[in-house]
């Protein structure tokens, strides 16, 4: 009786971790999208400043001198130097949550591998304690 009452608690205890690291993997999963569609509207952005700073470019050579336009270029590089290390920084951390996703699935796929194995045990034993009654 108690090894059946200690196999429930298990049980009971690796419902509840499943629970958790399902919730985990959602999150994570949610995290990652999130990271990975910043990543992508930091690249439309960069290349959206990239376009447009190529075309003010053009219409404003004619009427600026050299060094406004020297200021301008460096202000311009700068603001691409910056978009250009958020998008490395979101890239790193989309990967990191990859990571981190898969490394959730795996703990996931092992608590159900456990779970299947302690209901298998408490089956059987369920079983044996029927035909001892």
């Amino acid at each position: 009786m108690a090894n059946l009452q200690s196999i429930i608690r298990r049980l009971a205890t690796l419902i509840s971790r499943l629970a958790t690291v399902e919730a985990s993997c959602e999150a994570a999963i949610k995290q990652a999208k999130g990271a990975s569609d910043q990543a992508d509207k930091l690249l439309q952005e960069n290349q959206q400043l990239k376009k447009s700073n190529r075309v003010q470019a053009a219409e404003s050579a004619s009427g600026d001198d050299i060094e406004g336009l020297k200021q301008r270029n460096a202000r311009l590089i700068a603001e691409l130097n910056e978009k250009d290390n958020e998008l490395k920084k979101m890239k790193n951390d989309l990967v990191a949550m990859k990571t981190q996703s898969e490394g959730l699935h795996k703990e996931y796929d092992r608590l159900l591998e456990e779970h299947s194995v302690l209901e298998k045990k408490l089956e059987r034993s369920n079983g044996e304690e029927k035909k001892d009654k």
